[in-house]
């Protein structure tokens, strides 16, 4: 992951889709939204190569997608979650994009049980 100079967002890639500024290399072994952002959590799972899969899955499509863990989102209510959290993984993308990326997710959907070890 990447780290927007501007935003502080930690994005996958080189140029930050929110500034559209250069990237710089992070330590941030994960995204992580900034606070205060309508974030919805469109995914979980509890294996990492299937968040890897999905959040990949997503960039391809041109839609910034960020990955935290179930805990952290506890306090979000049920009626602001587009599914249920079954996981210990969240991916998670802004209100505007969430549609979208569960749709990509159910295309996807297929290929990722394929990849299953």
């Amino acid at each position: 992951m990447n780290e927007c100079p501007t935003c502080g967002r930690y994005i996958r890639g080189d140029v930050c889709p929110y500034c559209e500024e250069e990237l710089v290399d992070s330590p941030a072994a994960r995204s992580s939204p900034v606070v205060g952002e309508s974030l919805v959590p469109i995914y979980s799972c509890d294996e990492q190569w299937q968040a890897d899969f999905i959040l990949s899955a997503l960039e391809s499509e041109g839609i910034p997608a960020f990955q935290v863990l179930a805990d952290s989102i506890g306090q979000l209510p049920p009626h602001e979650r587009a599914i249920e959290i079954t996981g210990d993984l969240v991916v998670m993308v802004e209100e505007d994009d969430a549609e979208r990326a569960l749709e990509v997710i159910e295309s996807v959907k297929q290929d990722l049980e394929a990849e299953e070890p």
